[in-house]
């Protein structure tokens, strides 16, 4: 406390006095210090200390001090001392002139004796004047910058962190003091850096960070980060200005590096706890640091000359592009990263970058990084401008390099260019088309010109001994690329991977095997020990992938069982069961994704060779991948779209192998699983609004006779379209029910099969409300019923080991492989007069069970029947022999996989961390993308469903399906339209990812439209549905088939009296004369006829469909129009060119499994 004597002009002056050191006018203070000795001469320690710390400002501001200014601080130590020892009657200014003493001791290099003086913290209910405020802050920065002078880390990161309780409690008018905000800045600084270089010193050991010896409590490591960030916002706006940088640099913009820094180490070591309460909080502070730390970046940086680079806005970018990557990881949810989840942090990011390339000059870092966010964000046309760019850049920086033989600025090497241009050449493969493939395919041929040049050369002998070194090597250094290993074995994948892909669409058939052949040997070197990793997964999935669409099945099927053998090894711990270690143990989910794709492709290989029990247990092994996240999934899941559309398409494998063990009736009772696994996985990537969430749980509306939203308004949210447009997939929706419920109602209960019935929302139902049960909330008439005979998949599948072999079914007879082209007679399909089904549906009698099937019949290979023969689903690896040595080699398309020498003859390189070269972030596509991702997948299953109802024998069903099928065309069509605009250009542009046009998904429909009319017999109806499905996409493979069948058995079969109708195609279709056909003319009947001209028109066509399709990406490897167009050869009586083409289709059904080989996504 003041003395109470003290005059008002005292007390006046004494506040004068304390505002200009609180406020560093230091000019003033010897005048103000002499009125006070003069109105307060008791005060004289005060004065003495005023005066004392102007000199030190004077002398630290003047550095380097000299000797004689050294040497007057030192002698006002002395007089301060005797000030102090007569103070008697102000503790608060002996505490002053202590920590004046201590600053002296400190300015003159003495940190020892300067921590000696320091006092204890005066008591802050003591505190009369402000200095003393600066005074406590003060004595705590020189207390811990001491301490770290004699390198006592830990005790100066205590002194630091004692004082901010001090510093949080502090009222706003001390707070906001100039001398206390540049102390307080000062420690906050010295703290911020202490702890950055203790968090830094053990990033390769983040465990070791909250270890037995912690720099500070583990919760409290971030504290100095966070006092920091708060007296930054609160700060003086003037503070900057009347105290410039005492360093090189802007001191905040270090801080906020360190800060910047700290929090990406937490970031990418998924470091959560005790550091942050959740991941939000994580998130949103790396956010506000990450704005504040780039924004003072840029605002510091100047654009650069054209022979300088800022580095360090490069090296920033590859920090904010790391903490993406890790935000983008599985560990992290949508919901962890505040609004807009990872999309909304990819804008973030490209809004960073954009703005970064505004300060630098040609920076091939950030173009590569834009290149991956714009991919991630699924931005695929904008990803590959970025590509281009960068090629190019990259390219001509190169040739500057190559002839001034001086390094360019910003120029990436060689192997991260290299892993780019994979990286663009895999997603330009994977998520795009024709156009897309064709420039990846020029990329690929400028991306082999280096390989040429990185690649090293291999040991010309197999070194066993030392004997076997050439005396010309014995002393010369062994040659070794200047690119890892890991980016040359990417390079060659993705070469691989561009030649196959190109092998697929091209046009000229005989680039095609020599493709195939270069993707193949391209993969095989990726494999190369001596080049990359030999059990590299997905080089290793490619590879048989390729020889699957070879027809290559031994080697295929070895190269995926190695795959699979290699990653699913565990490792043996004793007395451990195998299955305990595996459950304890399960596969990263990185893994995973490769996993379930080589599961599918073994699933799929093993079909090709009729091998379909040991086909459903691949199947099963790739679904006990996800486990527990098949039951987790939905809006809180955490599988990729991906990955959950590649599930689905195991299913969907599932019932294709299920129709051939066990018979179609079998499989359309699985269907309802199917859709039952879409609901779970899929139905929350739709756009539903609250109303229509809210309508989907409502009781049944008595203004419908109970009826409520079918299962795709009532599961999936969608709401009931009428059909715009007149097609002939369109039904009579009320006769259909009728006569199905006629129908069903005539057979006995037990043998009732499952029945889709479709109805209109606004139509009145003529249904009976008790005939089914009750199917995922759908309505009675929408619905897939189960016979009460039958069992579901799953039960099947768990019942399989346990119950005897059937007699007479598909593992008790032996297979014969044959194609079901030929159609029966127009007589043989029962309809009334207008063309509609019979009353009781069909006749039994005239549905031949193996007239349509899915490439095979259903005569299957005998099994062994004795009970330990089928007492489990059998392992898919096992009897699987490896005889990639025993191929047949007399296929030229074939390329098996070489023998490798023993590991000890096999030279390899050392290992690549996987973090050199980071996988590319999973590209995360729009809503309204994912919807259509999701129709169109739906759409996919409603097709499925559709054929297996065909198959069945069950065409009402079949027809219910095709509508179902149709309205999610139309909802694909309707939202193309909202937001792309109506124009046949927008529909006929297939999407990324895989999406197909609206034109592909209308032919897909009628397609299996026209497939059902000819099952009744409605050839006529049939031949218009295939025209139409062509004319929305003229190289529909199955609807060239079909349509080319008809027109074949019409030039064979014509009946006398009346011939065939065969409509004339679109215009885009060739006719009779437009094309040389090359068939021979018919001569047998040289009158000419209607019937004549009609049935040469029909083969003629036939082949000319035929012959393009075959030639075309989507028909090459079709057996069906192979054995078509030998049809159409043999009609024309070329024997010869029909028995080669009777070849090619026996060497395509012999490699040809129960779906195409691009079911797997």
């Amino acid at each position: 406390m003041l003395n109470h004597k003290e005059t008002d002009k005292a007390r006046h002056y004494l506040e004068l006095l304390d505002e200009a050191r609180c406020n560093s006018q230091w000019q003033e203070i010897p005048e103000l210090a002499r009125k006070v000795d003069k109105h307060s001469p008791q005060r004289q320690c005060l004065t003495l200390t005023a005066r004392t710390e102007q000199r030190i400002v004077e002398v630290s501001s003047s550095r380097p001090a000299t000797n004689a200014s050294a040497t007057g601080l030192s002698q006002a130590i002395t007089l301060l001392q005797t000030a102090i020892e007569k103070e008697s009657n102000s503790p608060e200014d002996a505490f002053q002139a202590k920590t004046c003493i201590a600053w002296l001791h400190r300015t003159v290099g003495d940190q020892g004796l300067a921590l000696s003086c320091l006092p204890p913290v005066l008591d802050q209910g003591g505190i009369t004047t402000k200095w003393s405020y600066v005074c406590i802050i003060k004595g705590a920065y020189m207390r811990g910058t001491a301490l770290e002078k004699e390198e006592k880390v830990r005790e100066a990161a205590r002194a630091y962190a004692s004082i901010l309780p001090y510093l949080y409690d502090l009222p706003p008018k001390i707070a906001s003091i100039l001398e206390h905000q540049l102390w307080t800045q000062r420690l906050l600084i010295r703290y911020l850096s202490l702890t950055s270089r203790f968090i830094m010193s053990h990033c390769n050991r983040p465990g070791e960070l909250f270890s037995s010896a912690p720099l500070v409590a583990p919760g409290s490591l971030f504290s100095s980060f966070r006092a920091y960030a708060s007296f930054y916002e609160t700060r003086d706006p003037a503070f900057d200005r009347k105290f410039p940088h005492e360093t090189d640099g802007n001191p905040h913009l270090h801080a906020w590096k360190a800060y910047y820094d700290a929090i990406s180490i937490m970031i990418q070591h998924d470091i959560v706890e005790p550091v942050f309460k959740s991941r939000s909080q994580q998130s949103a502070e790396l956010k506000r640091v990450e704005g504040v730390y780039m924004g003072l970046l840029l605002k510091e940086t100047e654009f650069p000359r054209a022979d300088q680079e800022n580095y360090q806005i490069e090296v920033s970018v590859d920090s904010v592009i790391a903490n993406w990557r890790a935000l983008c990881g599985r560990s992290w949810k949508d919901e962890d990263l505040g609004d807009g989840g990872k999309a909304s942090l990819g804008r973030g990011v490209l809004e960073i970058l954009y703005k970064a390339s505004t300060k630098t000059f040609h920076s091939t870092r950030i173009l590569r990084h834009l290149f991956t966010v714009h991919m991630a964000l699924a931005e695929f046309h904008l990803a590959s401008k970025a590509l281009d760019t960068y090629l190019e850049m990259f390219k001509k920086g190169k040739a500057r390099t190559e002839k001034s033989g001086e390094a360019e600025l910003g120029l990436d090497d060689d192997a991260i260019a290299l892993v780019t241009a994979a990286t663009g050449i895999k997603m330009l493969c994977a998520y795009g088309r024709r156009k897309e493939a064709e420039k990846a395919l020029s990329i690929a041929s400028v991306m082999e010109q280096w390989l040429q040049k990185m690649r090293p050369g291999p040991p010309s002998k197999t070194v066993v001994s030392a004997d076997d070194v050439p005396q010309d090597l014995v002393d010369q250094r062994n040659k070794r690329s200047p690119v890892p290993a890991k980016a040359l074995a990417l390079g060659y994948h993705a070469l691989g991977v561009s030649q196959a892909c190109w092998a697929r669409l091209t046009y000229e058939t005989s680039a095609r095997s020599d493709l195939q052949a270069q993707a193949i040997s391209n993969f095989q070197t990726a494999l190369d020990p001596y080049i990359g990793d030999e059990h590299n997964m997905e080089i290793q999935y490619s590879l048989a992938f390729a020889l699957a669409e070879t027809r290559d099945l031994d080697a295929a099927i070895a190269t995926v069982k190695g795959a699979l053998s290699w990653a699913t090894e565990m490792p043996k711990i004793p007395g451990v069961s195998d299955e305990r270690i595996r459950r304890e143990n399960p596969p990263h989910p990185d893994k995973r994704e490769l996993l379930l794709k080589c599961w599918h492709l073994l699933a799929l290989l093993l079909s090709a060779r009729q091998s379909f029990t040991t086909a459903l247990a691949s199947c099963e092994a790739a679904l006990e991948l996800y486990g527990e996240d098949l039951k987790a999934s939905g809006p809180d899941g955490t599988l990729e779209l991906y990955e959950m559309k590649n599930i689905l398409e195991i299913r969907m494998t599932q019932l294709a192998l299920t129709e051939i063990v066990d018979g179609a009736e079998e499989a359309v009772n699985g269907s309802g699983e199917l859709l039952n696994l879409y609901a779970k996985l899929l139905v929350h990537s739709e756009v539903n609004s609250p109303k229509d969430q809210a309508k989907k749980l409502d009781p049944p509306s008595a203004s419908t006779n109970g009826t409520v939203k079918s299962f795709r308004g009532s599961v999936l949210g969608f709401p009931r379209k009428t059909s715009v447009r007149s097609r002939s997939a369109d039904v009579q929706t009320q006769n259909v029910v009728a006569s199905s419920l006629r129908s069903s109602d005539s057979r006995e209960g037990s043998n009732r099969p499952p029945v889709i019935s479709v109805t209109d929302d606004e139509a009145p139902v003529l249904q009976n409300p008790n005939h089914h049960g009750n199917f995922l909330g759908r309505h009675e008439s929408n619905k897939l019923r189960k016979r009460d005979s039958k069992r579901s998949v799953e039960s099947r599948r768990r019942s399989r080991a346990t119950s005897p072999a059937r007699t007479g079914t598909a593992d008790s007879k032996h297979h014969h492989l044959h194609l079901h082209l030929p159609l029966r007679s127009r007589q043989s399909r029962p309809t009334t007069a207008d063309g509609s089904v019979k009353e009781f549906g069909y006749d039994e009698a005239s549905y031949d069970s193996n007239g349509v099937g899915v490439a095979i019949s259903h005569d299957l290979p005998s099994v062994p029947t004795t009970p330990g023969a089928i007492s489990e689903p059998p392992n898919p690896l096992q009897g699987i022999q490896s005889t990639a040595q025993n191929m047949n080699h007399r296929n030229p398309n074939t390329h098996p996989v070489h023998p490798k020498p023993p590991p000890s003859q096999v030279r390899r390189r050392r290992p690549i961390p996987k973090t050199l070269f980071p996988p590319p972030p999973i590209p995360r596509f729009s809503l309204p993308d994912q919807q259509r991702h999701t129709l169109t997948l739906l759409t996919k299953i409603w097709l499925l469903i559709a054929a297996l109802y065909r198959r069945a024998g069950m065409p009402v069903d079949a027809q219910g399906a095709l509508s179902e099928a149709t309205t999610h065309v139309e909802s694909v069509e309707t939202a193309i339209a909202n937001r792309d605009g109506s124009s046949a250009e927008n529909f006929a542009m297939a999407g990324y990812g895989g999406l197909k046009s609206c034109g592909e998904l209308w032919a897909d429909v009628f397609a299996e439209q026209a497939a059902l009319h000819v099952n009744l017999g409605k050839l006529d109806q049939a031949t218009t549905a295939y025209e139409t499905a062509l004319g929305h996409y003229p190289e529909h493979v199955a609807a060239t088939v079909g349509l080319s069948t008809i027109l074949l058995e019409a030039h064979s079969n014509a009946p006398a009296n009346e011939p065939a109708r065969i409509t004339e195609g679109p215009k885009s279709t060739p006719t009779l004369g437009s094309i040389p056909t090359g068939l021979a003319k018919d001569t047998t009947n040289p009158t000419t006829t209607s019937d004549l001209l009609s049935r040469l028109a029909a083969r003629d066509r036939a082949y000319g469909l035929l012959s393009a399709l075959t030639k075309s990406g989507t028909g090459w490897d079709s057996s069906e129009a192979w054995y078509g167009l030998a049809m159409a050869y043999e009609a024309s009586g070329q024997i010869k060119k029909a028995k080669e083409a009777l070849w090619w289709v026996v060497k395509l059904e012999e490699g040809k499994g129960v779906r195409t080989w691009d079911c797997i996504v």
